[in-house]
């Protein structure tokens, strides 16, 4: 078994498409299929808090059972660890090295213990559970919702004492939101639905639930994503601790670059941040950062796999700081 690859986005699918999975762009939203997991279909996928294993759930289609599994972020291998007496199950948060959280469609969540599989119920939200994830740093569970019918892009927090949830808001998609996830740094992704068409990768704003497109994923019937809790997809921070005393944006490192290249930025004070990416044109093609960040300096690395040679440039928003520089890619 491999697990889980540092700053890595894994997806899985669904029974639709045979439990495959796939790698992820964070910067692009594009996919590249690893392979089968051996699986009927992964709905559900994290990673663990300590081992660093995909963990995820296949929920059978059974009326009794769903099936806990290790899964290779290589492909071509998964193995049960345990099986969960409750079925319909969707949405897997680690809450610590034991205990995660599951849901269900029908707005059930349980408390599982990890890696027995022994579960109870918690609370009922009401909620067609789509999602889970843990902010890491308010530690609120948050859901996102996929309902039979009706509009599915509201982004909910849990109260796991007493089942009541607080609407955040929508995307703005009006597209069913099948998974979320928070990185460490507190940025949201969201993985949309829109049926028979292929998934959409996003960012998902946490003040106000607005979705913003990273990129189409290339593939249909993906269930679930899973991203290191100690990571972020592309966004690290330098070995460090000192704190900038200004704003600031660096030219990216190589440059020219194929495919990949590396943008740094500083921020010495909270501040809501926006890092974009733009064609020759003007026109905006991708969206690196966008949220709110603490005070220091940033790395992001772009992944421009699926852009054509030519000239790019990259703009930093930071409070009313504003910054753009010109970047060249050659393939």
């Amino acid at each position: 078994f491999v697990n889980a690859q540092l700053g890595t986005i894994y997806a899985t699918s669904g029974a639709s498409d045979g439990g495959r999975i796939f790698s992820v762009s964070p910067s692009l939203g594009s996919a590249t299929l690893i392979g089968p997991t051996t699986a009927n279909q992964i709905t559900s996928l994290r990673v663990h808090p300590t081992t660093k294993e995909l963990i995820g759930i296949d929920p059978t289609g059974s009326s009794t059972i769903a099936v806990l599994y290790r899964v290779s972020s290589a492909g071509s291998l998964v193995h049960q660890v345990a099986t969960i007496s409750f079925s319909d199950l969707k949405g897997m948060a680690f809450k610590n090295d034991t205990i995660m959280y599951v849901g269900s469609s029908t707005g059930t969540i349980y408390r599982v213990n990890y890696p027995i599989g022994a579960a109870v119920q918690l609370v009922n939200t009401g909620l067609n559970i789509g999602g889970l994830a843990i902010n890491p740093f308010s530690g609120e569970l948050w859901a996102c919702i996929k309902p039979p019918t009706g509009t599915a892009d509201a982004i909910y927090k849990v109260n796991l004492s007493t089942g009541a949830t607080t609407l955040v808001g929508k995307t703005g998609f009006g597209t069913q939101t099948v998974d979320i996830l928070f990185d460490k740094n507190g940025k949201l992704y969201g993985l949309t639905d829109i049926g028979f068409n292929q998934n959409n990768l996003i960012t998902i704003d946490t003040a106000t639930a607005v979705g913003t497109l990273i990129g189409p994923m290339g593939y249909s019937g993906m269930q679930a994503i899973a991203l290191s809790p100690d990571a972020v997809a592309g966004v690290n921070r330098p070995l460090t601790s000192a704190l900038p005393t200004s704003f600031s944006l660096e030219q990216n490192f190589p440059n020219p670059f194929n495919p990949t290249t590396t943008i740094q930025f500083s921020i010495p004070q909270t501040s809501k941040v926006e890092l974009l990416v733009y064609d020759a044109l003007g026109k905006e093609i991708i969206s690196l950062v966008q949220g709110t960040r603490q005070p220091g300096t940033y790395q992001v690395v772009l992944d421009a796999s699926r852009l054509a040679t030519g000239i790019y440039y990259y703009k930093l928003i930071a409070g009313s700081f504003i910054d753009i520089k010109r970047m060249v890619l050659i393939k």
